[in-house]
Order: structure tokens, then sequence, then C-alpha cells
């Protein structure tokens, strides 16, 4: 158990969830898909991926033939029923058909009428009715440049937000600007090409979190008010989007212009986990679950279990709250936690 760990977890139903783990290893790496129901007599049904899978979401009713899909690390999807259907998302990832990619996947979401995607290299994909991918994020589109995006979310067709973290960004000699560069490079000093580099490729913005949303056809940058990473997002009911991640930062927009923070003074937190669940909104952090009210104030502080001390993600059904922990599961109900015991061959 000590070298292996849950990568990826959704719950399916209140009694019914799936983990993916593995060990972690140089590549190639594998995954074990467990699918487990705590009132069910049947033993986990397990299922072998030649594949990192990063995230797990249920699939919406209207999908037949399968009830969950497993997101790869290089741009794999894996629609699961009683049969396992894989598809790629064209361009995405690490390893695609031609040799290239633009980079790993981190997130997959179910929409009503599709999927969303995101990942890092500015990646973000919907995948339509239709079955079709499109990219409408990347680091060429609308200028986003290098962003490692983590948590994706959609409020409504044209409305989406992406959040992470950016690689710091610099500025692009002209033409004559890089050809002095070039001439000082091969007969100058390092002194001489260290200051004219300074100048001619001078920090515009510095590495920390982001957070972009597309509206109006084009992606924005909202202006965070820390420089921690941001981890997820998800959408309010009124259409707003919630993200959150660290030093405690909460933020709440429909747009980067009316972008505001509802952080709690002395919270500094990591937040890794966002989920909306009616009029309620649920951030999981090292210590607990913060749980905040409609007006996002914080409403409720819920420790996490004794037993684990590595959150990786939450869901909430009905009234049930599933915690996910890289070491283990657990179950809230009734204001009480319980551990769920997996069998032994889930770590084996």
């Amino acid at each position: 158990m000590d070298d292996v760990d849950i990568w990826a977890a959704t719950a399916l139903d209140e009694d019914t969830f799936a983990i993916s783990l593995g060990e972690m290893e140089d590549d190639p790496q594998y995954s074990k898909l467990c699918i487990y129901s705590v009132a069910a007599q049947s033993e986990p049904r397990f299922i072998d991926f030649d594949s990192t899978l990063v995230s797990l979401t249920p699939l919406a009713a209207r999908y037949p033939n399968a009830f969950l899909v497993a997101l790869g690390i290089d741009g794999d999807v894996h629609f699961i029923g009683e049969a396992v259907r894989t598809e790629r998302i064209p361009e995405a990832g690490s390893d695609n058909d031609n040799g290239e990619g633009r980079g790993s996947m981190s997130q997959i979401k179910t929409l009503p009428d599709g999927l969303v995607a995101c990942g890092y290299g500015s990646q973000v994909y919907l995948r339509n009715s239709g079955g079709n991918w499109n990219m409408i994020a990347g680091e060429e589109v609308d200028d986003l440049g290098e962003n490692s995006f983590e948590g994706v979310a959609v409020a409504k067709p044209g409305s989406v937000a992406a959040c992470g973290f950016s690689d710091p960004k610099y500025r692009v000699p002209t033409p004559e600007e890089q050809a002095e560069l070039d001439h000082i490079a091969e007969t100058g000093s390092v002194g001489e090409y260290t200051d004219l580099a300074d100048r001619y490729l001078a920090m515009i913005r510095p590495a920390g979190g982001c957070l972009y949303i597309l509206d109006k056809s084009q992606w924005r940058s909202a202006v965070l008010p820390g420089n921690g990473h941001l981890n997820d997002v998800d959408h309010l009911p009124d259409g707003r989007f919630l993200a959150a991640g660290g030093g405690g930062m909460i933020v709440a927009g429909r747009t980067p212009e009316d972008l505001e923070e509802f952080s709690e003074p002395n919270f500094n937190e990591i937040f890794c986990a966002v989920r909306v669940s009616g009029s309620k909104s649920y951030l999981l952090g090292e210590s607990c679950i913060v749980v905040l009210s409609p007006d996002l104030r914080s409403e409720e502080l819920i420790p996490l279990p004794d037993d684990f001390s590595s959150p990786l993600s939450l869901d909430v059904v009905g009234d049930i709250i599933w915690y996910f922990d890289h070491k283990g599961v657990a179950r809230r109900q009734n204001g009480v936690w319980t551990v769920i015991d997996l069998p032994r061959e889930v770590w084996q």
C-alpha cells in the first residue's frame, strides 16, 4: 500500500465510487480503475489501463452504454460501461499520434450536452453531442501563453473558465534587438549579454496562479488577489465561477472585471477541490472541508477524517459527502465520517 496511491476519484451515487490507483514510478505508468459499492455484496470491479488516469467523472444518463469517463494524462478518454471504449482528444496530451503533444491533461467534467477537458499548455477542449472534440484554448489562442490548467468549468454555452498556474512571461525582442543579442552572444562578454538581455527579455509577468474566462468569444485573464495557484473551479447557480487554491484563496465572478475575493482572513490552507451542490459550495482544504453559504461566506468547517492526511478530492451526492484521499476513501452522513474498508486487492 505504501507504493500505491489514488490518482483520481469520483462518486457515482450515494453508495458507489470509482478510483484510479497506481504506483509513482518511471514511465510507462499504469492505472488500475476500481469501481466499488459499499452497499453491494459483490466484489469490486477492476479494469487495467496502460495509461495514467488523472480524472474521473460520471456520465449523464444520455450515454446509454457508459456510466463513467476516465481521462488519461496523454489525452486518451475511456468510456466505461459493460465494456470500455476509448478515443483520443486530437492534439491533446504529451504523446499524440504524431509523436508530439501540447502537454499533460489534468481534468475532465460532464456537461449536459458533452464533455469539457483541460490540461497543461493552456489546453481546453469541448466534446459536443456528436462526439467531436474541439480545442477552444491553447497557447496560441488569444495569446494565452504557457499556462498549466488544473481545473475547468462551463457555466453556460460560451462561458468557460480555466484555472491553474502560469509560467513567467517575458518580453519578445524585436528583430533588430534579437540581432543585437545574437551579435553580443558571439562577440561580446557574458556581462554585456546579461545586461542587454535584462532589457530586451524583461519579465512581463511573474509565475503565479491564473484564472482565464472565455467571455464574448475571447479568453481574458483575471487579476487575482494573491500569487497562489488556483487548483479547481466550478460554476455557481447564478452563473458565476467559483475558484480556489493556495493561500486559502477563494474568488468568484462571471467575468474578470467583476471578480470578487471571498477568502477568509488568516486561513492559509491550500484548497485542492471545489464542488458546488445546490445552494452551497464545498472547498476541500488540507485539514478540513469549508462549506460556503449561498453568499459565499464560511458556514461550516468539517474536519477531515483522522485516518488521512493527503487530500485529493471530494464529491457531494444528496446529503452524502465523499472524501477521497491519496490513501483511502471516507463517507460522511448525518455528521459522522465512515472510513471505507477497501478490500486488500484494491492496493495490490
